[in-house]
């Protein structure tokens, strides 16, 4: 059985009666005139009248053919085969949206079983020769092996975009007849992207199956936050609520246990952010839960585990060698003001700095900062040296008053992790040389060698590390600048100039400010104390609930998406608008050939044989056009 493309083509066989008339013109009869001087010539006339006609007709039969052929060509006839031998290739990809807000409840029945019996009927209903791919996703997209997961991944965000562009990737170079999409969701709104998709092929349509709203509301606890890292006898917690749909009249309750302790607030449901505070907290990891008290469809988003590590202000010791006769003439000025400036997110100080002119107690600190000072004596540095063996650190910086005695009890108690070869050498030098992986210079990995070179020690410490040694910066004719070590389990750096203008301009530029608090962060390991609880997002890949988990000796606080609880949806019209996926296919997918969209070719057409038929016809047509008409000449 032959079916046709573009059977409107066919039109063109009306163009067959154009050989015919012309042929029937050339034959049309006249009354024959006897003429003395051409009678002679009737005998070779009569000879190939008959070799004629044969030609003429057999050119009328091959232009006849040709323009069938031509039209043919235009309206792409294909095989269809009856019953079980159609042929039915087609390549579906079926995605599941598995974000969070398919944890809600229909009618007291879990929402992401919906989604499977949907995705389960989607695929029941594919010929039997289709190739489908089952693909989870949220905020990527995941391959299906074998079972779809039991439960959704709670807490996780919907991306529309990069499922249908995944999707649209794996079809694009398919060979399959038929290609579909079938997406299988609620419509989010918030999962829509800013802009259209880029070039969505138009032979790719995409079926959509919207899923029932499972409630008019829902009140959802979206973060949660610590806003006193340092809290200083008061802690305070940030709580952000998420009211979306239909808000219910009556206020909403709000719970907050942190340990044996419990705060309840009680809120109108439009109201999205509550500070709770909790006075005198223990220093250390805090854990606890806030709950919003709402019947809404979707009780997974409404209760979230935390952990905070609350930490004290850590205690710097800078001690001055020589006193400034002014406040800002000390040698440690400038860097306690930068110190003294690090603040947490309610403006608690990081660091609580003390300055002091001798150490007498180390161990009461957790960092000491010996700013130019002359010779400490065997029993200080040696109580120093005990101090960073227990895990405190040590920073220091070379200046006038470092002289023979100063550095040699330094390195009597293994404070300084170098060898002195000159002192107070004049380079002038810049930094033009650092190592971006080292703690310290790693945030300035990106930073241009010209703003760092902005740096110029005009005076400087000639060192040489020792082999456990690291040099983190190092000025331009190669002398150390900035040299680290450990020290039991604490930390050494060791900087070869004043940390005021007495040998550089350095407290003038703008890299002094994070520079040095880079480097006080290194000797106080406060970026370590801020890695004991880690901090990441509700993943597909990664299927942790929103709450507090250990894995591998570590804690884990998974934070949901923000806007994964907000329930408004959109329209299919909006949704295929604000993606730019074209309109809904007119079926979900083909069982024959004839079913497929005009543009796309089918398996079994005959195009390329009608097209070698056609040119072989044009070939005879054209031979046979251009034959003698008449024999050659007989020679006596």
């Amino acid at each position: 059985m032959i079916g046709w493309v573009h059977m409107i083509m066919l039109a063109g066989m009306a163009a067959l009666s154009i050989p015919v008339i012309i042929h029937l013109l050339r034959n049309r009869r006249f009354e024959p005139a006897e003429i003395g001087s051409l009678r002679f010539l009737r005998r070779a006339v009569r000879e190939n009248v008959r070799w004629r006609r044969i030609r003429d007709l057999l050119l009328l039969l091959l232009r006849l053919l040709a323009i069938a052929l031509l039209t043919a060509l235009f309206a792409r006839p294909f095989l269809i085969r009856p019953g079980s031998e159609e042929d039915r290739d087609a390549d579906v990809v079926l995605l599941l949206d598995a974000s969070g807000s398919m944890g809600g409840r229909l009618l007291g029945r879990p929402l992401w079983d919906v989604v499977r019996d949907t995705g389960s009927t989607v695929l029941a209903g594919l010929p039997d020769s289709a190739r489908a791919v089952t693909a989870c996703f949220a905020t990527d997209v995941v391959v299906c092996e074998g079972r779809l997961p039991e439960r959704p991944a709670a807490g996780s965000g919907s991306d529309y975009a990069r499922a249908l562009t995944w999707a649209a990737d794996r079809l694009r170079h398919s060979k399959a007849t038929w290609k579909d999409v079938v997406l299988v969701s609620d419509l989010q709104r918030t999962g829509l992207p800013e802009q259209l998709l880029e070039d969505w092929p138009g032979d790719i349509p995409v079926s959509l199956r919207s899923l029932p709203e499972p409630g008019p509301f829902n009140l959802a606890v979206a973060s949660l936050r610590c806003l006193t890292p340092y809290p200083q006898g008061l802690a305070r917690f940030a709580v952000h609520l998420v009211c979306s749909g239909d808000a219910p009249a009556d206020p909403v309750g709000i719970l907050l246990r942190v340990g044996d302790t419990e705060e309840r607030r009680s809120l109108p449901p439009e109201s999205q952010d509550v500070v709770f505070e909790m006075p005198d907290p223990p220093a250390g990891l805090v854990r606890g839960t806030v709950r919003v008290e709402a019947a809404d469809a979707w009780p997974d988003d409404n209760a979230l585990d935390f952990a905070f590590e609350l930490r004290r202000s850590l205690r710097v010791a800078v001690v001055e060698g020589t006193p400034g006769e002014t406040l800002a003439a000390g040698p440690g000025y400038f860097l306690s003001t930068a110190l003294a400036g690090e603040r947490d997110g309610t403006g608690r100080a990081v660091y609580a700095v003390r300055t002091l002119t001798s150490i007498e107690a180390p161990e009461e600190f957790d960092a000491v900062v010996l700013c130019d000072v002359p010779a400490l004596g065997e029993e200080r540095a040696r109580r120093l040296a005990e101090a960073v063996r227990r895990g405190a650190g040590m920073l220091c910086f070379l200046g006038d008053n470092t002289d023979e005695r100063a550095w040699q009890d330094l390195q009597r108690a293994e404070l300084l992790p170098a060898a002195v070869r000159r002192t107070r050498v004049p380079v002038p030098e810049p930094i033009l040389d650092w190592d971006p992986t080292h703690p310290i210079m790693r945030p300035f990995g990106n930073v241009e060698a010209g703003t760092l070179a902005r740096i110029v020690f005009r005076d400087a410490f000639e060192l040489e590390p020792h082999p456990d040694a690291a040099v983190a910066a190092r000025l331009s004719g190669g002398h150390p600048a900035i040299l680290s070590a450990k020290l039991g389990r604490g930390t050494i750096v060791v900087v070869t100039n004043p940390c005021n203008r007495a040998w550089t301009d350095w407290p003038t530029e703008r890299l002094y400010l994070p520079l040095v608090r880079e480097i006080a962060a290194f000797v106080t390991r406060l970026r370590d104390r801020e890695g004991a609880l880690v901090h990441t997002q509700a993943s597909l890949r990664d299927p942790l609930p929103p709450g507090v988990h250990e894995r591998d000796g570590t804690l884990t606080m998974v934070h949901p998406a923000a806007d994964e609880s907000r329930i408004e949806r959109c329209s299919e019209a909006e949704f295929r608008a604000m993606l730019g996926i074209g309109p809904a296919p007119d079926r979900a997918i083909a069982n024959s050939d004839a079913d497929l969209p005009s543009g796309r070719e089918r398996r079994n057409e005959l195009w390329r044989w009608l097209a070698v038929a056609l040119a072989a016809v044009l070939f005879v047509e054209s031979v046979t056009a251009d034959w003698p008409r008449r024999r050659p000449a007989e020679t006596g």
